[in-house]
């Protein structure tokens, strides 16, 4: 399940982590009108020794989750293993498929909370995982760089 447009963050409500995840902003390329699913599949830098308790991806644009997916295998970004894209060495890009649909209905259109968004930040991916309520009953959830 996807969102095609790419919203601003006025008036959409965070969503809450309920699982780990991984977020990706795929801004530039989904507004060049790719698919949201080729937007956040393909060439990251991540850590692979990690990767693998993340199976939930959500891409986010300006913010407000556009897409999420559910990555069954991690794939060196090369044209070998992605047909028609350019090999992309030390990056990885995984083959997945849309969440169901209850998942999707929790996170797209819905903004990344402020916390999971650091000013300035460079990386476009994040590993984030929820934790047990914080004080006063709140969920929260913890980045990992």
């Amino acid at each position: 399940m996807v969102r095609r447009d790419c919203p601003g963050i006025e008036d959409t409500a965070p969503f809450d982590v309920l699982e780990p995840l991984m977020l990706v902003s795929v801004g530039p390329s989904y507004r060049s009108g790719t698919d949201p699913y080729e937007a956040a599949r393909f060439a990251w830098i991540i850590d692979r020794s990690r990767v693998d308790r993340y199976h939930l991806v959500l891409a986010h644009c300006r913010g407000v989750v556009v897409g999420a997916f559910r990555p069954e295998s991690w794939l060196p970004a090369s044209s070998e293993n992605f047909s028609g894209r350019e090999t992309h060495a030390g990056r990885w890009g995984f083959v997945g498929t849309p969440a169901e649909p209850e998942t999707a209905r929790q996170y797209i259109g819905r903004r990344v909370p402020d916390r999971l968004r650091r000013p300035g930040a460079a990386n476009p991916v994040r590993y984030c995982e929820p934790l047990s309520p914080c004080r006063r009953g709140v969920p929260c959830c913890v980045v990992r760089p």
